[in-house]
Parts: structure tokens; sequence; C-alpha cells
């Protein structure tokens, strides 16, 4: 099993492969919950299914909209919870306001590959 590299308890993710559990979840959108080493997570469907046996390679991020909570999953800020600002698609860049409304530190990371490092947050967190 590979190394999960971004996946964190409390993000929204779709799964986008065709061949997990022959295709029921394709599309769904779920939850992370726990991550209980570091090849392996919980995911929940909408419904309140748990998945389990899940990769990195079955989902993808959602990209969230302007005003989401997200949560950075990469970089410098790993881990820190902010506020979606900006989002240009075209530059695959992001701009995320970290911490409470009175903090006003701002950080910019880019998007890399077929992900991003600001997700969306779960606002059902656990």
């Amino acid at each position: 099993k590979r190394k999960l590299k971004w996946v964190l308890p409390g993000i929204q993710v779709k799964v986008v492969s065709k061949r997990f559990k022959d295709g029921k979840y394709y599309q769904t959108k779920v939850s992370i919950g726990d991550v209980p080493d570091a090849t392996t997570f919980l995911a929940t469907t909408q419904e309140g299914v748990v998945l389990e046996d899940l990769r990195e390679k079955h989902i993808q991020t959602i990209i969230p909209s302007i005003g989401s909570p997200v949560l950075v999953l990469m970089g410098s800020h790993k881990g820190a919870e902010g506020r979606l600002i900006e989002r240009d698609r075209r530059k695959n860049r992001v701009r995320v306001q970290l911490g409470h409304e009175d903090q006003q530190k701002e950080t910019e990371e880019r998007i890399e590959s077929e992900f991003n490092w600001a997700m969306k947050i779960n606002r059902k967190r656990q």
C-alpha cells in the first residue's frame, strides 16, 4: 500500500474510481473520517455509509467555492484551517486566509497535479 500524502480527517472528496466497489460509489461525495495509519482511511457518504479500503488514487478533491472553510493539505501550512478567498483555475492557484476572521495572515499555495492544496472542510466535522 502507498503512504497517504494529502488525506486528512474532515475534508470532503469525490470518489472518481470506477473500479472501487465495482463503480457503486463512482462520483459520490464522501467525508474523510478516521485516518488510523499512514496508508488507510475511512470515509462516509452523505447517506451515512462507511467506506473502507479507499486509497488516494480512488478519490479527488472537491474545489470549494469562494468563502468556504478549507483545510490546507500540503506545504508548510498543512493542517491549518482557513477560508478560501480567491481561486484561479487557469493558473492553478488559490488564496486562503488562514485562521479565524480576526487574523489577517494570508498564504498563497500552488495547486499540484490533480488535487488542491486547500480542501473543503466537512461542516459536520467530528
